[in-house]
Protein backbone atom coordinates (compact mmCIF):
# COMPACT_ATOMS: atom_id res chain seq x y z
CA UNK A 1 0.00 0.00 0.00
CA UNK A 2 1.05 3.46 -1.00
CA UNK A 3 1.58 5.97 1.50
CA UNK A 4 -1.14 7.92 -0.25
CA UNK A 5 -3.38 5.00 -0.24
CA UNK A 6 -2.13 4.82 3.86
CA UNK A 7 -3.24 8.15 4.31
CA UNK A 8 -6.53 8.10 3.04
CA UNK A 9 -7.44 4.66 5.06
CA UNK A 10 -6.49 6.16 7.82
CA UNK A 11 -8.64 9.68 6.85
CA UNK A 12 -11.75 7.32 6.26
CA UNK A 13 -11.55 5.53 9.12
CA UNK A 14 -11.31 8.97 11.32
CA UNK A 15 -13.74 9.65 9.51
CA UNK A 16 -16.28 6.95 10.33
CA UNK A 17 -15.27 6.74 13.78
CA UNK A 18 -18.31 8.05 15.98
CA UNK A 19 -17.48 11.30 17.61
CA UNK A 20 -16.42 11.50 21.01
CA UNK A 21 -18.86 11.69 23.41
CA UNK A 22 -17.75 13.63 26.72
CA UNK A 23 -19.38 14.88 30.32
CA UNK A 24 -18.34 17.04 32.36
CA UNK A 25 -20.05 18.90 35.69
CA UNK A 26 -20.25 22.39 37.09
CA UNK A 27 -21.41 24.28 40.26
CA UNK A 28 -22.92 27.81 38.87
CA UNK A 29 -22.93 30.95 41.40
CA UNK A 30 -25.98 29.99 43.11
CA UNK A 31 -24.18 26.13 44.10
CA UNK A 32 -26.86 24.49 41.71
CA UNK A 33 -25.18 21.82 39.37
CA UNK A 34 -24.91 21.71 36.12
CA UNK A 35 -23.97 19.45 33.42
CA UNK A 36 -22.19 19.51 30.30
CA UNK A 37 -22.88 16.79 27.28
CA UNK A 38 -20.33 17.03 24.58
CA UNK A 39 -20.40 15.51 21.47
CA UNK A 40 -17.59 16.17 19.07
CA UNK A 41 -17.97 19.91 18.46
CA UNK A 42 -21.52 20.04 20.11
CA UNK A 43 -22.28 20.64 23.64
CA UNK A 44 -25.27 21.65 25.70
CA UNK A 45 -25.44 22.29 29.56
CA UNK A 46 -28.46 20.44 31.19
CA UNK A 47 -29.68 22.03 34.90
CA UNK A 48 -30.25 19.32 37.56
CA UNK A 49 -33.63 19.54 37.61
CA UNK A 50 -33.82 18.57 34.02
CA UNK A 51 -32.73 14.80 35.02
CA UNK A 52 -35.31 14.23 36.65
CA UNK A 53 -37.24 12.76 34.02
CA UNK A 54 -34.98 10.57 32.11
CA UNK A 55 -37.22 10.65 29.06
CA UNK A 56 -37.11 13.74 28.12
CA UNK A 57 -32.91 14.27 28.40
CA UNK A 58 -32.14 13.70 24.94
CA UNK A 59 -35.01 15.73 23.70
CA UNK A 60 -34.01 18.93 25.45
CA UNK A 61 -29.93 18.37 24.64
CA UNK A 62 -31.55 17.92 20.83
CA UNK A 63 -33.43 21.32 21.14
CA UNK A 64 -30.18 22.75 22.33
CA UNK A 65 -27.86 21.64 19.07
CA UNK A 66 -26.61 18.23 20.55
CA UNK A 67 -28.49 15.10 18.76
CA UNK A 68 -27.82 11.64 20.47
CA UNK A 69 -29.53 8.91 19.04
CA UNK A 70 -27.15 5.83 18.92
CA UNK A 71 -28.46 3.72 21.63
CA UNK A 72 -25.28 2.71 23.21
CA UNK A 73 -24.84 6.76 23.37
CA UNK A 74 -27.21 7.07 25.01
CA UNK A 75 -26.79 4.42 27.48
CA UNK A 76 -23.19 5.72 27.92
CA UNK A 77 -24.60 9.66 28.75
CA UNK A 78 -26.80 8.34 31.59
CA UNK A 79 -24.27 6.04 33.34
CA UNK A 80 -21.67 9.03 32.91
CA UNK A 81 -24.77 11.80 34.51
CA UNK A 82 -24.65 9.14 37.47
CA UNK A 83 -21.61 8.79 37.93
CA UNK A 84 -19.93 12.73 38.08
CA UNK A 85 -19.02 13.74 41.28
CA UNK A 86 -16.55 16.76 40.22
CA UNK A 87 -18.67 20.02 40.18
CA UNK A 88 -15.87 23.06 39.94
CA UNK A 89 -17.45 26.17 40.32
CA UNK A 90 -18.27 27.45 36.85
CA UNK A 91 -20.37 30.98 36.11
CA UNK A 92 -23.47 30.01 34.30
CA UNK A 93 -25.75 32.14 32.06
CA UNK A 94 -29.53 30.61 32.35
CA UNK A 95 -30.80 33.39 30.45
CA UNK A 96 -29.31 35.91 28.37
CA UNK A 97 -27.74 39.35 30.39
CA UNK A 98 -25.60 40.26 33.76
CA UNK A 99 -24.56 37.49 35.98
CA UNK A 100 -21.37 37.57 37.79
CA UNK A 101 -20.42 40.96 36.26
CA UNK A 102 -20.41 39.43 32.41
CA UNK A 103 -22.99 39.92 30.18
CA UNK A 104 -23.99 37.24 27.53
CA UNK A 105 -26.64 38.48 24.51
CA UNK A 106 -29.18 36.13 23.15
CA UNK A 107 -27.25 34.70 20.43
CA UNK A 108 -24.54 33.63 23.27
CA UNK A 109 -22.09 36.01 22.88
CA UNK A 110 -20.52 36.83 26.22
CA UNK A 111 -18.48 39.93 27.50
CA UNK A 112 -16.60 39.44 29.93
CA UNK A 113 -13.43 41.57 31.94
CA UNK A 114 -9.68 41.19 30.58
CA UNK A 115 -8.12 38.22 32.57
CA UNK A 116 -11.22 36.36 33.26
CA UNK A 117 -12.38 33.11 32.24
CA UNK A 118 -15.84 33.75 30.61
CA UNK A 119 -18.89 32.08 31.62
CA UNK A 120 -21.01 29.72 30.33
CA UNK A 121 -23.86 29.98 28.00
CA UNK A 122 -26.61 27.33 29.13
CA UNK A 123 -29.81 29.17 27.61
CA UNK A 124 -30.77 28.19 24.30
CA UNK A 125 -29.58 30.54 22.07
CA UNK A 126 -31.14 32.82 19.10
CA UNK A 127 -28.05 32.89 16.43
CA UNK A 128 -29.83 35.98 14.34
CA UNK A 129 -31.25 38.32 17.05
CA UNK A 130 -27.51 40.09 18.32
CA UNK A 131 -25.81 38.96 15.05
CA UNK A 132 -23.21 41.61 13.89
CA UNK A 133 -22.52 42.87 9.82
CA UNK A 134 -19.98 45.86 9.07
CA UNK A 135 -18.15 47.55 11.02
CA UNK A 136 -18.72 49.89 14.06
CA UNK A 137 -16.76 52.81 12.04
CA UNK A 138 -19.65 52.53 8.99
CA UNK A 139 -22.44 52.16 11.41
CA UNK A 140 -21.24 55.82 13.07
CA UNK A 141 -20.68 57.22 9.21
CA UNK A 142 -23.77 55.87 7.80
CA UNK A 143 -26.55 55.27 10.66
CA UNK A 144 -25.88 57.32 13.83
CA UNK A 145 -23.63 60.34 12.67
CA UNK A 146 -26.77 61.51 9.87
CA UNK A 147 -28.83 61.36 13.22
CA UNK A 148 -27.13 64.65 15.21
CA UNK A 149 -30.02 67.04 15.54
CA UNK A 150 -33.07 64.99 14.62
CA UNK A 151 -33.98 64.71 18.80
CA UNK A 152 -36.39 61.79 18.30
CA UNK A 153 -34.50 59.33 16.60
CA UNK A 154 -31.30 60.23 18.65
CA UNK A 155 -33.58 59.92 22.36
CA UNK A 156 -34.56 56.17 20.47
CA UNK A 157 -31.42 54.78 19.80
CA UNK A 158 -29.78 56.57 23.34
CA UNK A 159 -32.58 54.36 25.05
CA UNK A 160 -31.27 51.05 23.17
CA UNK A 161 -27.88 51.68 25.56
CA UNK A 162 -29.96 52.14 28.36
CA UNK A 163 -31.39 48.86 28.82
CA UNK A 164 -27.84 46.99 29.72
CA UNK A 165 -27.91 49.62 32.18
CA UNK A 166 -30.66 49.61 33.77
CA UNK A 167 -29.85 47.08 36.66
CA UNK A 168 -27.22 49.13 37.52
CA UNK A 169 -29.42 52.64 38.15
CA UNK A 170 -31.81 51.79 40.91
CA UNK A 171 -34.92 52.16 39.53
CA UNK A 172 -37.40 50.00 40.37
CA UNK A 173 -39.36 49.23 37.13
CA UNK A 174 -38.70 49.06 33.45
CA UNK A 175 -39.03 52.21 31.49
CA UNK A 176 -41.18 51.70 28.36
CA UNK A 177 -41.79 54.52 25.97
CA UNK A 178 -44.61 54.52 22.74
CA UNK A 179 -43.69 56.17 19.91
CA UNK A 180 -47.63 57.03 18.57
CA UNK A 181 -48.68 58.92 15.25
CA UNK A 182 -50.26 58.70 11.72
CA UNK A 183 -48.20 56.06 8.96
CA UNK A 184 -45.54 57.34 7.11
CA UNK A 185 -43.70 59.73 9.53
CA UNK A 186 -40.78 57.75 10.78
CA UNK A 187 -42.06 55.34 12.96
CA UNK A 188 -41.07 52.22 11.92
CA UNK A 189 -37.52 54.09 10.68
CA UNK A 190 -37.05 55.11 14.30
CA UNK A 191 -37.46 51.04 15.26
CA UNK A 192 -35.13 49.96 13.09
CA UNK A 193 -32.61 52.59 13.83
CA UNK A 194 -33.14 51.72 17.60
CA UNK A 195 -32.73 47.47 16.04
CA UNK A 196 -29.54 48.52 14.32
CA UNK A 197 -27.41 49.25 17.55
CA UNK A 198 -28.23 45.65 18.70
CA UNK A 199 -28.58 42.97 15.54
CA UNK A 200 -30.25 42.82 12.18
CA UNK A 201 -33.01 46.05 11.83
CA UNK A 202 -34.19 45.22 8.39
CA UNK A 203 -35.08 41.62 8.38
CA UNK A 204 -38.98 41.58 9.71
CA UNK A 205 -39.34 38.90 12.04
CA UNK A 206 -36.03 37.43 11.29
CA UNK A 207 -34.27 40.70 12.81
CA UNK A 208 -34.08 41.87 16.05
CA UNK A 209 -37.25 43.86 16.26
CA UNK A 210 -40.72 41.60 17.11
CA UNK A 211 -44.41 42.71 16.63
CA UNK A 212 -47.74 42.36 18.29
CA UNK A 213 -48.81 40.07 16.35
CA UNK A 214 -48.82 37.10 19.42
CA UNK A 215 -50.43 36.68 22.22
CA UNK A 216 -49.47 37.82 25.33
CA UNK A 217 -47.82 34.43 27.35
CA UNK A 218 -45.96 34.33 23.89
CA UNK A 219 -44.53 38.18 24.83
CA UNK A 220 -44.14 37.25 28.57
CA UNK A 221 -41.74 34.59 26.83
CA UNK A 222 -39.76 36.90 25.02
CA UNK A 223 -38.86 38.69 27.95
CA UNK A 224 -36.54 36.12 28.63
CA UNK A 225 -34.57 36.76 25.21
CA UNK A 226 -34.17 40.42 26.11
CA UNK A 227 -33.40 40.18 29.45
CA UNK A 228 -30.90 43.47 30.39
CA UNK A 229 -31.43 44.56 26.57
CA UNK A 230 -34.21 46.93 24.59
CA UNK A 231 -37.41 44.96 23.90
CA UNK A 232 -38.87 46.70 20.45
CA UNK A 233 -42.27 45.41 19.76
CA UNK A 234 -44.18 47.03 16.48
CA UNK A 235 -47.10 47.18 15.42
CA UNK A 236 -49.57 48.23 18.89
CA UNK A 237 -52.57 47.92 16.78
CA UNK A 238 -51.80 44.30 15.95
CA UNK A 239 -52.52 43.49 19.78
CA UNK A 240 -55.48 42.02 20.34
CA UNK A 241 -56.62 42.80 17.15
CA UNK A 242 -60.33 42.13 16.82
CA UNK A 243 -61.54 42.77 20.25
CA UNK A 244 -63.47 45.13 21.17
CA UNK A 245 -62.66 48.89 22.50
CA UNK A 246 -62.94 47.31 26.23
CA UNK A 247 -61.06 44.43 25.71
CA UNK A 248 -58.48 46.24 23.98
CA UNK A 249 -58.20 49.17 27.05
CA UNK A 250 -57.51 46.40 28.95
CA UNK A 251 -54.85 44.46 27.28
CA UNK A 252 -52.97 47.58 26.62
CA UNK A 253 -53.67 48.83 30.37
CA UNK A 254 -52.54 45.03 31.09
CA UNK A 255 -48.97 44.75 28.97
CA UNK A 256 -48.55 48.43 29.94
CA UNK A 257 -48.12 46.80 33.85
CA UNK A 258 -46.32 43.84 32.82
CA UNK A 259 -43.43 45.53 30.78
CA UNK A 260 -42.81 47.89 34.08
CA UNK A 261 -43.18 44.84 36.18
CA UNK A 262 -40.38 42.26 34.18
CA UNK A 263 -42.29 39.31 36.28
CA UNK A 264 -43.69 36.01 34.47
CA UNK A 265 -46.91 34.85 35.98
CA UNK A 266 -46.94 32.37 38.48
CA UNK A 267 -47.71 28.55 36.88
CA UNK A 268 -48.53 25.46 38.43
CA UNK A 269 -45.10 24.02 37.50
CA UNK A 270 -43.17 27.13 37.88
CA UNK A 271 -42.33 27.74 41.85
CA UNK A 272 -40.77 31.24 41.28
CA UNK A 273 -41.51 34.18 39.36
CA UNK A 274 -38.73 35.81 37.31
CA UNK A 275 -38.21 38.85 37.00
CA UNK A 276 -36.64 40.60 33.53
CA UNK A 277 -34.55 44.25 33.11
CA UNK A 278 -34.98 45.72 29.92
CA UNK A 279 -36.38 49.22 28.73
CA UNK A 280 -39.42 48.27 26.24
CA UNK A 281 -40.67 50.38 22.84
CA UNK A 282 -43.23 50.28 21.35
CA UNK A 283 -45.17 51.74 18.19
CA UNK A 284 -48.86 52.76 17.55
CA UNK A 285 -51.35 54.85 15.26
CA UNK A 286 -53.38 55.88 18.44
CA UNK A 287 -51.64 56.84 21.26
CA UNK A 288 -51.79 55.16 24.86
CA UNK A 289 -53.58 58.29 26.46
CA UNK A 290 -56.43 58.46 23.81
CA UNK A 291 -57.03 54.56 24.82
CA UNK A 292 -56.99 54.74 27.97
CA UNK A 293 -59.81 57.91 28.01
CA UNK A 294 -62.46 55.59 29.68
CA UNK A 295 -60.26 53.98 32.14
CA UNK A 296 -60.41 55.05 35.80
CA UNK A 297 -58.25 58.57 36.45
CA UNK A 298 -55.96 56.80 38.53
CA UNK A 299 -55.12 53.55 37.01
CA UNK A 300 -54.95 55.30 33.33
CA UNK A 301 -52.32 57.45 34.85
CA UNK A 302 -50.97 54.89 36.18
CA UNK A 303 -50.55 52.80 32.84
CA UNK A 304 -49.16 56.10 30.93
CA UNK A 305 -46.84 56.90 33.63
CA UNK A 306 -45.31 53.07 32.81
CA UNK A 307 -45.74 53.72 29.13
CA UNK A 308 -45.00 57.04 27.96
CA UNK A 309 -46.35 58.38 24.51
CA UNK A 310 -44.08 60.43 22.53
CA UNK A 311 -45.94 61.98 19.77
CA UNK A 312 -44.68 62.08 15.90
CA UNK A 313 -45.17 66.11 14.98
CA UNK A 314 -47.44 66.82 12.48
CA UNK A 315 -45.90 68.14 8.97
CA UNK A 316 -43.49 66.21 6.14
CA UNK A 317 -40.76 65.96 8.75
CA UNK A 318 -42.83 63.44 11.07
CA UNK A 319 -39.73 62.24 13.97
CA UNK A 320 -37.15 64.30 11.85
CA UNK A 321 -35.67 67.67 12.11
CA UNK A 322 -34.80 70.04 9.40
CA UNK A 323 -33.76 67.73 6.61
CA UNK A 324 -30.35 67.73 6.30
CA UNK A 325 -28.04 69.22 2.75
CA UNK A 326 -27.92 66.67 -0.32
CA UNK A 327 -30.87 65.26 0.43
CA UNK A 328 -34.28 66.22 -1.95
CA UNK A 329 -36.67 65.13 0.31
CA UNK A 330 -37.43 63.10 3.68
CA UNK A 331 -37.98 60.05 1.85
CA UNK A 332 -34.38 60.29 0.03
CA UNK A 333 -32.98 60.44 3.59
CA UNK A 334 -34.79 57.37 5.10
CA UNK A 335 -33.40 55.27 2.31
CA UNK A 336 -30.07 56.36 2.89
CA UNK A 337 -30.41 55.37 6.64
CA UNK A 338 -32.38 52.17 5.16
CA UNK A 339 -29.22 51.30 2.73
CA UNK A 340 -26.60 51.95 5.84
CA UNK A 341 -28.51 49.22 8.44
CA UNK A 342 -29.13 46.94 6.12
CA UNK A 343 -25.44 46.75 6.11
CA UNK A 344 -24.43 47.49 9.17
CA UNK A 345 -25.57 46.72 12.65
CA UNK A 346 -24.78 45.09 15.70
CA UNK A 347 -21.88 46.35 15.91
CA UNK A 348 -22.31 49.44 18.48
CA UNK A 349 -24.06 47.24 21.00
CA UNK A 350 -21.42 44.82 20.80
CA UNK A 351 -18.38 48.16 21.21
CA UNK A 352 -20.64 49.08 24.25
CA UNK A 353 -21.23 45.95 26.01
CA UNK A 354 -17.06 45.63 26.14
CA UNK A 355 -16.67 49.31 27.29
CA UNK A 356 -19.42 48.42 30.13
CA UNK A 357 -18.88 45.29 31.39
CA UNK A 358 -15.14 46.66 31.55
CA UNK A 359 -16.20 50.13 34.01
CA UNK A 360 -18.00 48.04 36.12
CA UNK A 361 -15.40 45.42 36.56
CA UNK A 362 -12.81 48.19 37.50
CA UNK A 363 -15.15 50.06 39.72
CA UNK A 364 -19.08 49.23 40.09
CA UNK A 365 -19.58 51.57 43.18
CA UNK A 366 -18.24 54.42 41.10
CA UNK A 367 -19.81 53.27 37.60
CA UNK A 368 -23.51 53.10 40.03
CA UNK A 369 -22.30 56.37 41.41
CA UNK A 370 -22.13 58.51 37.99
CA UNK A 371 -25.01 57.04 36.41
CA UNK A 372 -26.78 58.09 39.91
CA UNK A 373 -25.31 61.25 39.27
CA UNK A 374 -26.41 62.20 35.86
CA UNK A 375 -30.27 60.92 36.22
CA UNK A 376 -30.24 63.70 38.75
CA UNK A 377 -28.78 66.08 36.81
CA UNK A 378 -31.45 65.50 34.68
CA UNK A 379 -33.91 65.71 36.95
CA UNK A 380 -32.71 69.31 37.81
CA UNK A 381 -32.37 70.14 34.16
CA UNK A 382 -36.23 69.77 34.18
CA UNK A 383 -37.25 70.81 37.74
CA UNK A 384 -38.34 68.08 39.34
CA UNK A 385 -38.19 67.28 42.98
CA UNK A 386 -38.43 64.77 44.73
CA UNK A 387 -41.81 64.61 46.23
CA UNK A 388 -44.34 63.18 43.88
CA UNK A 389 -43.33 59.69 42.99
CA UNK A 390 -45.34 59.56 39.73
CA UNK A 391 -43.57 62.44 38.42
CA UNK A 392 -39.98 61.24 39.70
CA UNK A 393 -40.78 57.64 38.33
CA UNK A 394 -40.97 59.10 34.72
CA UNK A 395 -38.10 61.94 35.07
CA UNK A 396 -35.31 59.15 36.08
CA UNK A 397 -37.01 57.43 32.85
CA UNK A 398 -35.43 60.13 30.69
CA UNK A 399 -32.96 60.57 32.98
CA UNK A 400 -31.53 57.25 32.33
CA UNK A 401 -31.59 57.40 28.76
CA UNK A 402 -29.25 60.60 29.14
CA UNK A 403 -26.94 59.43 31.30
CA UNK A 404 -26.54 55.80 28.62
CA UNK A 405 -26.21 58.32 25.83
CA UNK A 406 -23.48 60.23 27.33
CA UNK A 407 -21.72 57.35 28.75
CA UNK A 408 -21.86 55.54 25.18
CA UNK A 409 -20.47 59.18 23.43
CA UNK A 410 -17.76 59.26 25.68
CA UNK A 411 -16.70 55.78 24.74
CA UNK A 412 -16.69 56.55 21.21
CA UNK A 413 -20.23 54.24 20.14
CA UNK A 414 -22.03 57.12 19.79
CA UNK A 415 -21.05 60.24 17.72
CA UNK A 416 -19.73 63.40 19.35
CA UNK A 417 -22.71 65.47 17.72
CA UNK A 418 -25.12 63.60 19.99
CA UNK A 419 -26.50 66.13 22.13
CA UNK A 420 -27.67 63.41 24.52
CA UNK A 421 -29.36 66.10 27.08
CA UNK A 422 -31.19 67.85 24.24
CA UNK A 423 -32.57 64.50 23.20
CA UNK A 424 -33.78 63.65 26.45
CA UNK A 425 -35.43 66.98 27.22
CA UNK A 426 -36.87 67.15 23.88
CA UNK A 427 -38.48 63.63 24.40
CA UNK A 428 -39.60 64.32 28.46
CA UNK A 429 -41.31 67.82 27.15
CA UNK A 430 -43.09 65.61 24.26
CA UNK A 431 -44.74 63.27 26.64
CA UNK A 432 -45.67 66.03 29.52
CA UNK A 433 -47.20 68.47 26.54
CA UNK A 434 -50.08 65.90 26.33
CA UNK A 435 -49.89 64.39 29.92
CA UNK A 436 -50.13 67.00 32.72
CA UNK A 437 -47.25 66.70 35.58
CA UNK A 438 -48.53 65.69 38.86
CA UNK A 439 -46.20 67.31 40.66
CA UNK A 440 -48.01 70.74 42.02
CA UNK A 441 -46.80 74.13 40.92
CA UNK A 442 -45.48 75.38 43.78
CA UNK A 443 -43.37 72.30 44.19
CA UNK A 444 -41.99 72.39 40.75
CA UNK A 445 -41.29 76.55 40.66
CA UNK A 446 -39.02 75.51 44.50
CA UNK A 447 -37.07 72.86 42.21
CA UNK A 448 -36.54 75.59 39.24
CA UNK A 449 -35.27 78.16 41.90
CA UNK A 450 -32.87 75.06 43.69
CA UNK A 451 -31.03 74.90 40.47
CA UNK A 452 -27.33 75.41 40.78
CA UNK A 453 -28.18 77.31 37.70
CA UNK A 454 -30.50 79.81 39.00
CA UNK A 455 -29.34 83.23 39.19
CA UNK A 456 -30.24 85.53 42.40
CA UNK A 457 -30.56 89.27 40.83
CA UNK A 458 -30.04 92.25 42.82
CA UNK A 459 -32.00 95.00 40.88
CA UNK A 460 -29.59 97.93 42.62
CA UNK A 461 -26.41 95.76 41.24
CA UNK A 462 -27.90 93.93 37.87
CA UNK A 463 -24.94 91.84 36.27
CA UNK A 464 -23.71 91.82 32.43
CA UNK A 465 -25.18 88.94 30.83
CA UNK A 466 -24.60 87.90 27.25
CA UNK A 467 -27.39 85.97 25.53
CA UNK A 468 -25.69 82.54 25.75
CA UNK A 469 -24.95 83.15 29.61
CA UNK A 470 -28.73 83.84 29.96
CA UNK A 471 -29.92 81.06 28.19
CA UNK A 472 -27.46 78.97 30.54
CA UNK A 473 -28.96 80.48 33.82
CA UNK A 474 -32.34 79.92 32.34
CA UNK A 475 -34.27 81.32 35.45
CA UNK A 476 -33.59 84.02 38.07
CA UNK A 477 -35.31 84.87 41.22
CA UNK A 478 -35.62 88.93 41.46
CA UNK A 479 -38.14 90.86 44.32
CA UNK A 480 -40.74 92.55 42.03
CA UNK A 481 -43.00 95.11 43.87
CA UNK A 482 -41.64 93.44 47.08
CA UNK A 483 -42.84 90.52 45.85
CA UNK A 484 -39.82 87.16 45.44
CA UNK A 485 -40.43 86.42 41.54
CA UNK A 486 -39.14 83.63 39.92
CA UNK A 487 -38.18 84.60 36.14
CA UNK A 488 -37.53 82.26 33.25
CA UNK A 489 -36.37 82.63 29.49
CA UNK A 490 -38.56 82.05 26.98
CA UNK A 491 -36.60 78.78 25.85
CA UNK A 492 -35.99 77.91 29.23
CA UNK A 493 -39.86 77.92 30.22
CA UNK A 494 -41.25 76.12 27.40
CA UNK A 495 -38.67 73.20 28.21
CA UNK A 496 -40.77 73.74 31.97
CA UNK A 497 -43.56 74.20 31.11
CA UNK A 498 -44.59 71.42 28.08
CA UNK A 499 -48.29 71.29 30.07
CA UNK A 500 -48.81 74.54 29.96
CA UNK A 501 -51.92 74.96 28.61
CA UNK A 502 -53.34 72.76 31.12
CA UNK A 503 -51.58 74.46 33.87
CA UNK A 504 -52.99 77.88 33.18
CA UNK A 505 -56.69 76.85 33.84
CA UNK A 506 -55.62 75.89 37.58
CA UNK A 507 -56.73 78.04 40.75
CA UNK A 508 -53.29 77.10 41.82
CA UNK A 509 -51.74 78.67 38.54
CA UNK A 510 -53.96 81.44 38.56
CA UNK A 511 -52.60 82.87 42.18
CA UNK A 512 -48.96 82.45 41.46
CA UNK A 513 -48.51 83.08 37.24
CA UNK A 514 -47.76 86.97 36.82
CA UNK A 515 -47.47 86.98 33.23
CA UNK A 516 -49.18 89.67 31.43
CA UNK A 517 -52.20 91.99 32.53
CA UNK A 518 -54.64 89.04 32.98
CA UNK A 519 -52.08 86.33 34.58
CA UNK A 520 -52.76 84.23 31.79
CA UNK A 521 -50.23 84.80 29.04
CA UNK A 522 -46.97 83.33 29.27
CA UNK A 523 -45.02 86.18 29.77
CA UNK A 524 -43.79 89.92 30.76
CA UNK A 525 -41.05 92.42 30.47
CA UNK A 526 -38.66 93.14 33.13
CA UNK A 527 -35.64 93.58 33.77
CA UNK A 528 -32.41 91.39 34.98
CA UNK A 529 -29.22 92.40 32.96
CA UNK A 530 -27.64 95.73 33.16
CA UNK A 531 -26.39 95.75 29.16
CA UNK A 532 -30.11 95.46 28.37
CA UNK A 533 -33.31 97.43 29.34
CA UNK A 534 -35.88 94.71 29.35
CA UNK A 535 -36.05 90.82 28.38
CA UNK A 536 -39.23 89.36 27.97
CA UNK A 537 -39.55 86.39 30.70
CA UNK A 538 -41.92 84.05 32.06
CA UNK A 539 -42.86 84.99 35.64
CA UNK A 540 -44.42 83.83 38.69
CA UNK A 541 -44.54 84.70 42.10
CA UNK A 542 -42.35 82.43 44.54
CA UNK A 543 -44.50 80.11 46.96
CA UNK A 544 -43.92 80.60 50.53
Amino acid sequence: MTTKNLKDAKHCSAAKRPPKLLVKGYADQRGQRWYEVRLGREKALLHQGELIERAKIFHVLKDRGVTIWRPDDKKEVLEKLEELDHFPTRLIFDRPGWAGGQFANASGRVYAPGGTRKGLVAFQTSPHKCATKGKHAEWLKQVAEPLCGHLIPMFFVMAAFAAPMLEMSGLSANPGFELAGEGGKGKTTTMRLMASTSGPAMLGHQGYITTFSMTPAAIEQSMRMHSDMPFLIDEANLYNQGGSAASNRRMMQDFSFAMAQGTTKGRYNEIDQKRYWFICVTSANAPLHELMAQSHQDIAGAAIDRLNTIMVPAGDAGVFGPLAAGYENYRQFTQALEAGMAEQYGTAMSKYLRKLVAARHEDEAGLKAKIKSRIDAFKVAVGISDSNGSDVRVAEAYGLVYAAGVFARHCGVLPKGFDCMAAAQHCYANFRATVPLRQSLADRLRAIAARPETMTIDRRNLPTLTDDQMQAAGAFLRKIKGQQSLLLTAEFGRTMFPDWNALKGTSEFRNLNRSGSDDRGRGRHCRVRANKAMDWLYCFAMPE
